[in-house]
């Protein structure tokens, strides 16, 4: 990704955010709940990997892939996908991103096996994307040196809590009596409304970069990955 802009961003919202916040406040508000629906798209599940393999018939070897596939292919993902953020827009490419992730979630629910379900893990690999496309535009939002700092600590910040609240998340919701199914279906909801903020809250960034895609690169490197979990788990 791109250093800060030598193009100045407009701060185009409103002089007042969401729910009455100043602009500032609005882009961090929707970006810790970015951070948040990305991480619990990847991992709210894992510890409910026993209840996955009642409800989808997996078997010990597909378990493994469970939780490895979002990985796989986020080495993919992430490349391509930051690369058309400084092309096309980091917004933009932050929504795609998400809404890739909740196509994927969405495959998940409604799969009635376990073919299904690890293709919906794999293309959940694409909301990965949303981690580094964030960080991308809260540097082109900053002005100072400061505020690149501030985003920092607030990407780090949010990415270790939003791991913690996601790990939590799938256990509460069978702890009030949902199954995988319905733990799948609030991450879902998490992410959609996360699309809509996105769209409607944030505001553009004006700034593009001509740039190349090693698209062959980026799909070498998930097939290298891919092997050798693979060999991995088959011993």
């Amino acid at each position: 990704m791109n250093p800060i802009p030598t193009e100045r961003p407009t701060r185009q919202a409103a002089k007042s955010g969401l729910l009455g916040l100043s602009p500032k406040a609005t882009i961090y508000l929707v970006g810790a709940l970015v951070i948040l629906s990305a991480d619990s798209e990847a991992f709210a599940i894992l510890p409910l990997l026993r209840e996955l393999s009642l409800e989808y018939g997996l078997s010990t070897t597909q378990i493994a892939w469970v939780a490895a596939l979002p990985g796989l292919t986020a080495a993919g993902f992430v490349p391509v996908m930051c690369r058309l953020g400084d092309m096309f827009g980091v917004r933009r490419l932050l929504i795609i991103s998400l809404s890739a992730a909740v196509a994927g979630n969405i495959l998940c629910t409604f799969s009635p096996g376990p073919t299904g379900f690890l293709i919906g893990r794999a293309i959940i690999g694409g909301g990965v994307a949303c981690i580094p496309l964030l960080y991308s535009y809260l540097r082109l939002q900053s002005e100072t040196q400061e505020e690149v700092n501030q985003a920092a600590g607030f990407m780090t910040a949010m990415i270790g809590g939003g791991l913690v609240v996601s790990f939590l998340m799938g256990g509460v919701v069978m702890e009030l009596g949902g199954t995988v199914r319905t733990a799948l279906m609030v991450v879902t909801i998490l992410s959609l409304v996360v699309v809509v903020l996105l769209r409607f809250a944030l505001p553009d960034n004006p700034t593009r970069v001509k740039c190349t895609i090693d698209y062959v690169g980026s799909a070498l490197l998930v097939v290298a990955l891919t092997a050798l979990v693979l060999g991995l788990s088959e011993g």
